[in-house]
């Protein structure tokens, strides 16, 4: 087995890079314990080495903030997170099989993670937001909104 150093993860021989990181393999474990089979230990009981989606490194406990049903509701409350500046970090639980099949059709998808010390207004944020989606508040601003740009341009053309 070959560990990254930075990660904490374990990887077959076959792999001589992380994947996440890109830092070469070593052949011995690192000094502070990686994720565990069943996951990642609990939020808050090691100092993450891992960056935020900005790239900034981590150097505090994580909170969970969000639990995800499904793949849609975690991009969702995450881009909600990051156009609010928080730092995010999404942990899945579920992931597609080989063939781009989402998996998590029951249970939860993933787990949204930020800075311990901002984790109360995260939550806050996520609460303001699924209430407003409830409501049927929330929509995509025009440049967000792909489709709708697509269907202009097809009938301008025509």
């Amino acid at each position: 087995m070959r560990f990254c150093s930075q990660c904490g993860y374990e990887y077959h021989d076959r792999v001589v890079t992380c994947p996440d990181c890109g830092q070469p393999l070593e052949r011995k474990p690192p000094e502070e314990p990686g994720p565990t089979a069943a996951g990642w230990p609990p939020a808050g009981e090691r100092q993450a080495k891992r960056e935020t989606s900005e790239g900034a490194p981590i150097k505090e406990p994580l909170a969970v903030v969000y639990e995800a049903p499904d793949e849609f509701q975690a991009y969702l409350v995450k881009g909600v997170l990051e156009e609010a500046g928080l730092p995010v970090i999404q942990q899945a639980d579920r992931i597609k099989a080989y063939d781009d099949i989402d998996l998590s059709m029951r249970g939860r998808h993933s787990r949204l993670l930020t800075l311990e010390s901002r984790a109360k207004e995260a939550k806050g944020i996520v609460a303001d937001f699924l209430a407003a989606y409830e409501r049927g508040e929330f929509t995509l601003s025009e440049s967000e909104d792909v489709g709708a740009s697509r269907d202009e341009s097809e009938t301008q053309d025509e």
